[in-house]
């Protein structure tokens, strides 16, 4: 009996499709699934906008009526600077008339160096003949001079000109410095004075001498110790020493504030006695009262 052939079963390999010549086959890579772009109304939803901006070394914030319109960083910080603009422009509108004529003075000049008209140019800065004649006559005297001379001259007059530079930058720092301190100084004097223990001595100060008049007395006294003790008057300090000064005041207050007091009470009426009052009647305490008790005796009489 024959044995029936069977077909071999055919497993598909990973490396059937290998080239023939044996070259590795490279890993494809598999592909990344791309995520979806946000669209323009879930950028502006996931926006945290800061509404908080610096001017003239204060924090500010935007307004409530502009806040709606920012919908990312590029929106917001345009909005900042309008409002600084603005905010500068309102400073410094009360100075525009200077300003102004100052712009107006160096634009003249400009117009009359451009036509040549160098004399009427420092005539209107000041210079006299006199002046000019001193000062061509220096320049003319150094065109002799040796080169050593005049890089001496021009070293000297530019370290001149950079003091210059550097005492502006100075000014500049120490009026932001001061601008600093004082805010801060400001700000330690609210906290003190909005505390319970200078409340009745303001209130009574203000009341006699009007609203914010006890806050301008403070200011006025910490620049009079800080002139005559020559050191920083901290805001504390400073109150202490005033409560300790107007503490005659104070009394004086209280004392009137005793009187008013006792003067509004209501005054009560001694019980008048009568031959003809029963031991049992009731006391007299009210002007009622007293009528009452007058109808009473003028009956007992007839």
């Amino acid at each position: 009996m024959e044995t029936p052939v069977t077909e071999p079963e055919v497993i598909e390999s990973p490396i059937a499709d290998a080239p023939e010549d044996g070259t590795p086959i490279e890993p494809q890579p598999t592909a990344e699934p791309v995520a979806e772009a946000a669209t323009p109304e879930q950028v502006a939803a996931a926006y945290a906008a800061d509404y908080k901006f610096k001017f003239d070394g204060q924090d500010k914030e935007l307004d409530e009526w502009l806040r709606p319109v920012i919908k990312d960083p590029d929106t917001e910080q345009k909005l900042k600077d309008i409002m600084q603009r603005a905010m500068a422009h309102d400073k410094y509108k009360p100075k525009l008339p200077e300003y102004e004529k100052v712009v107006g003075t160096v634009n003249h000049l400009a117009a009359l160096k451009s036509k040549g008209e160098h004399e009427r140019v420092l005539s209107d800065l000041g210079y006299d003949d006199e002046t000019l004649f001193e000062v061509v006559r220096q320049k003319l005297e150094r065109l002799k001079w040796a080169p050593e001379q005049k890089q001496a001259f021009d070293e000297k007059q530019q370290l001149a000109i950079e003091k210059e530079q550097l005492a502006r930058e100075n000014e500049s720092y120490r009026s932001e410095a001061t601008k600093g301190f004082v805010q801060q100084t400001d700000f330690e004097l609210n906290n003190e004075l909005g505390k319970a223990d200078y409340r009745q001595l303001i209130d009574a100060f203000d009341k006699s001498n009007g609203s914010g008049s006890f806050r301008e007395m403070v200011v006025q006294r910490g620049a009079q110790l800080v002139d005559s003790l020559g050191r920083h008057v901290a805001p504390s300090e400073l109150l202490q020493t005033i409560v300790r000064d107007y503490k005659p005041f104070m009394n004086m207050v209280q004392a009137q504030a005793s009187n008013v007091t006792a003067a509004a009470k209501p005054k009560v009426i001694p019980s008048v006695g009568s031959g003809t009052a029963s031991p049992g009647k009731k006391a007299v305490t009210s002007i009622s009262d007293l009528k009452k008790l007058r109808d009473k005796m003028l009956e007992d009489e007839e």
